[in-house]
């Protein structure tokens, strides 16, 4: 993070005039909900300080009854040196990155400046994630859907609810002559269904 600090805010620009006129600060819209984050993660620092800095851990505490805890409980001379190193660590890091880009002004090059060894272009390349990503998850994915879509879809799907739509408009169409008003149609029509229902009770 210091790094990517010092090589965007220190040094000299490398954009173009171009760019440079589009820049402008974030609207409020933006900019607020930044500011109640911020807000909110300085309270929820202070609520969860730890014993060192005469806390109670309060949000830690809060969530134990859903959280299984380690139970470990380190002293406070092991948790201020496991601090120190930390901190020393981030100071290095810190100088380092502050000499390297603001005083001497080694900048990371553009892409096109880089050489073409393999573990540059491997960095270049984002260790080909994207690639992989694209081969093993997106195009596998998208031609299965294709072929979902193209076959599954509408040479079964389709072809089945069109089938039953248009079975049911014959049927219907067959059916309805049935209703021409002769009484002694539907006398004979009753005599029929009797005679079924007779037949179906003797057989089974």
């Amino acid at each position: 993070m210091l790094r990517l600090y010092f090589v965007v805010f220190y040094g000299q620009e490398r954009i173009n005039k171009a760019v440079k006129t589009h820049i402008h600060e974030s609207p409020n819209g933006m900019l607020i909900p930044l500011y109640i984050l911020a807000a909110l993660s300085i309270v929820a620092g202070i609520m969860n300080a730890p014993e060192i800095f005469h806390g109670n851990k309060w949000l830690e505490n809060f969530i134990a009854p859903v959280t299984v805890l380690s139970g470990i409980h380190l002293d406070h001379a092991t948790e201020w040196f496991l601090m120190s190193i930390s901190f020393l660590c981030i100071v290095m890091v810190g100088v380092f990155a502050y000499d390297k880009f603001v005083k001497k002004g080694k900048v990371p090059q553009n892409d096109e400046a880089l050489n073409d060894s393999t573990f540059s272009k491997l960095l270049r390349d984002k260790f080909y994630v994207d690639e992989l990503y694209e081969m093993l998850i997106v195009k596998p994915a998208y031609s299965f859907s294709t072929l979902m879509s193209t076959f599954f879809e509408e040479k079964i799907i389709h072809r089945a609810t069109n089938g039953a739509g248009r079975l049911t408009l014959f049927l219907s169409g067959k059916i309805r002559k049935t209703q021409n008003g002769f009484i002694s149609y539907y006398l004979f029509a009753m005599a029929l269904g009797v005679l079924g229902l007779i037949t179906i009770f003797i057989l089974f």
